[in-house]
């Protein structure tokens, strides 16, 4: 007989969304997060296109969705289109990282984030300081 948890639909799990600009660390959070290399780490500004989602369990929060988005600065071709799909999926965030550089950082990002939609709660978090 198996004593395994019964697993809580992706659906259900609280999602906690990874924004912030270009190349500003948000794969390399999440990653850290997941304890996995889960999403593509690049120096190239827009490698992450499309929102990335990994289900993991927050201890001792519980299971919980972190989403990962492309950069909210993105000058591409498609950037109408990332930008688009960053602000739909921060919008139905129940919590939003995020990410700073901190050459960059800047509160009124993060007044951006919070002009996407509903009013959940934003957490500021610079990284790359261990680089400086």
């Amino acid at each position: 007989m198996s004593t395994a948890m019964p697993k809580t639909p992706k659906g259900l799990r609280p999602h906690i969304v990874i924004s912030g600009k270009c190349n500003s660390g948000k794969s390399a959070l999440l990653n850290a997060l997941v304890g996995q290399e889960f999403a593509i780490v690049s120096e190239v500004a827009g490698t992450t296109t499309d929102p990335v989602s990994r289900s993991s369990e927050l201890v001792p929060y519980g299971p919980v969705v972190f989403v990962d988005t492309a950069g909210t600065d993105d000058s591409t071709l498609l950037a109408k289109e990332r930008g688009s799909k960053t602000r739909r999926v921060v919008s139905g965030a129940d919590l939003v990282l995020h990410v700073m550089h901190p050459n960059s950082a800047n509160q009124d990002d993060v007044g951006q984030v919070k002009g996407y939609g509903r009013d959940q709660t934003v957490i500021p978090v610079v990284t790359h300081d261990d680089l400086e």
